[in-house]
Order: structure tokens, then C-alpha cells, then sequence
């Protein structure tokens, strides 16, 4: 397997080192000097390389990771730190939260999102203040809308980026994907599909895919007659 190696400090030379004995080659070796402005991170680098691993700063390890996701390498991310920014938001949004009955936080660890359903009312402030915790984060964090919610996440992690990596691994290589969804952040997850062929379906009318389901409901009657249609065949 051929890898390459992001961020060529201590762990970085220490996997080049031990690299062979586990039946691995490196094949690229990316560091200061040549992945200064990410002048490294190009499809000719990284063609024939089986995964990155990514073992650089906490500064630069989501720019690295978004773009090894686009341009398909499996990773192994080996920095840490770079999730600890989020802390500094965290208590800012709890304040705000507790300032405005009616909004929630969900608190997902890597990710907070602030729910305005319940206080529709609210939604001009959550934006503005989602945007002002958010603004000192922006070279690693950004604001991912919903149906009435607002999440800060990092950067270079999405719904689009998850499918391209399963579908360069067992079971789903070679396979046409069909992806479903009902909300805004699973836009990117339909774009991806359709890019490699696939069929992107819409549930209800707030997304728009290729085809269109009702509700829920609709969708599990679909699967459930293409289950009945699958277990026919083997009958």
C-alpha cells in the first residue's frame, strides 16, 4: 500500500520509519517546505497513493483534511488539538441560549447546533450571534444551515465527503449509490451521488433531488417493497 504522509514533523518521520516493516511504502512526503500554501495537495501528488496520514498543526489540519476529502484519499487524521477551538464558542452559545427561551443546544462534542423551532422569533439573533462566535473560528469552523437550526462545525466534514470515501471501499466500490434525505445539509450528499452516477431522492419538499418522496412514511413503504422485490428473486 502506498501512502503518503501530511505534516513531516516527529510522528510524521516516525511513521516514514516504521512504515516498511508494517508493508507499507511512502510514497509522498508533505511538510513546510512544499506544502507551504497547500501547493502540495494535487491530484498529480497524490495519484497512485492508497491513504494519507495527516500529522501536522491544529492550524492546518482542516484545510488538509478538506482537502484530501475532495480529492478522494482515504486519511488517518493524527492531530489532535484542532477540536479544542470549539470551547471557546461553546460557553458563548450556552449563554445565548439561556438568554432566549425557547432555542436549544445540541451539543454533539465536535459540533453545536442551536435549535429556534420552538422560537421562530429568535431567528435573526441566532444568526447574528452564531456569526460573531463563530467569526474568530472561521479558518477551522464554519456554520452549517438546517430546518431551523444553525450548527457550527468544522470545516471539511460533510455528508459529501463521508460518501466519497465509502464508496472507494468494500461493499460499495463499483456500486451506484442512492442516497435519500429531507433536510439542507444532505444537498452536498446529493451532489456527490449524482456526480458518480447515482440517484439522489428528496423527501418532502424542502431539498430537491432527483426524484421526490412525500414523507417518511413514503420512504419506508418504498424500501420496504424493494426488500419484497430483492427476496423474491431468491426465492
Amino acid at each position: 500500500m502506498n501512502l503518503a504522509i501530511v505534516g513531516y514533523g516527529k510522528m510524521g518521520r516516525l511513521i516514514d520509519q516504521l512504515a516498511p516493516e508494517y508493508g507499507f511504502a511512502v510514497k509522498l512526503r508533505l511538510d513546510i517546505d512544499n506544502n507551504a500554501n497547500y501547493d502540495g495537495m494535487t491530484n498529480d501528488n497524490f495519484r497512485g497513493i492508497d491513504a494519507a496520514v495527516e500529522f501536522s498543526t491544529p492550524a492546518t489540519a482542516i484545510e488538509n483534511i478538506e482537502r484530501l476529502a475532495r480529492l478522494g484519499v482515504n486519511s488517518v487524521i493524527g492531530t489532535t488539538g484542532w477540536f479544542g477551538e470549539l470551547d471557546r464558542a461553546r460557553t458563548a452559545v450556552n449563554a445565548f441560549v439561556e438568554a432566549h427561551p425557547g432555542t436549544s443546544v445540541e451539543d454533539k462534542g465536535r459540533t453545536i447546533a442551536v435549535h429556534f423551532r420552538m422560537a421562530p422569533q429568535h431567528e435573526s439573533s441566532v444568526r447574528e450571534s452564531l456569526v460573531a462566535i463563530t467569526n474568530p473560528l472561521r479558518v477551522n469552523y464554519h456554520i452549517q444551515e438546517g430546518n431551523m437550526v444553525l450548527e457550527i462545525k468544522p470545516r471539511g466534514f460533510s455528508k459529501g465527503a463521508a460518501i466519497k470515501t465509502f464508496m472507494q471501499e468494500p461493499p460499495f466500490s463499483g456500486r451506484r449509490p442512492v442516497f435519500v434525505g429531507d433536510d439542507l445539509t444532505d444537498q452536498g450528499g446529493f451532489r456527490v451521488v449524482e456526480e458518480q452516477g447515482g440517484i439522489s431522492v428528496a423527501v418532502g419538499d424542502r431539498v430537491r433531488g432527483q426524484f421526490g418522496i412525500d414523507d417518511p412514511a413514503a420512504v419506508r413503504s418504498w424500501l420496504r417493497g424493494i426488500a419484497a422485490l430483492h427476496g423474491s428473486r431468491h426465492e
